[in-house]
């Protein structure tokens, strides 16, 4: 995870998700930007510009990725010749995904769910991502996200623990702010 809770290629797929027109897009990126600027990466923080930009490209990356994922090589060829190389990003390690599900999960209780909560059991979490069953370290994990999103989780309106709590048991997921 790095160091700010969203980057443009986490709200991009989030917009993919939705189906969003431009319209759309363009005003959930302004109330983004306006109402949780420190919670972007530190170059988006002073620079809209560039945050709706990269945000942009992401998105358009999304919508035609065949045809993106077919020049990469060739891209990646070119760089190599003239000897430069490039970072694909930071997405590449164990957790991935399940960052991205719950940077997508904060996002859908602060912007589209008017109830302002999620309701989801451990074992379909799990289930999702291809476990089936839980270990330490991937409870660890979920724990690190639920702190780092700014996520709490409760039982019958009361905070909980998510290590004390079955597999099959209801958790709702409420933002922290």
């Amino acid at each position: 995870m790095s160091s700010s809770v969203y980057d443009a290629l986490s709200i991009a797929y989030y917009i993919d998700s939705q189906d969003m027109g431009v319209r759309q897009q363009a005003a959930f990126l302004q109330r983004i930007y306006q109402e949780e600027r420190e919670c972007l990466m530190k170059p988006y923080q002073n620079n809209q510009r560039q945050f709706i930009l990269d945000v942009s490209y992401w998105v358009d990356y999304l919508i035609d990725k065949v045809t993106f994922d077919k020049e990469y090589p060739a891209i990646k060829k070119d760089l190599q010749q003239l000897g430069m190389s490039f970072r694909v990003f930071d997405y590449e390690d164990e957790y991935a995904d399940i960052d991205f599900f719950f940077i997508q999960l904060r996002l859908r209780i602060k912007y589209e769910l008017t109830q302002g909560y999620t309701r989801i059991k451990l074992r379909t979490l799990l289930r999702h991502y291809g476990y089936k069953r839980r270990s330490k370290k991937i409870m660890m994990h979920i724990s690190k996200c639920l702190n780092y999103f700014q996520l709490l989780p409760t039982k019958n309106g009361l905070i909980c623990d998510i290590w004390d709590m079955s597999l099959d048991e209801m958790i709702t997921l409420r933002t922290c702010r």
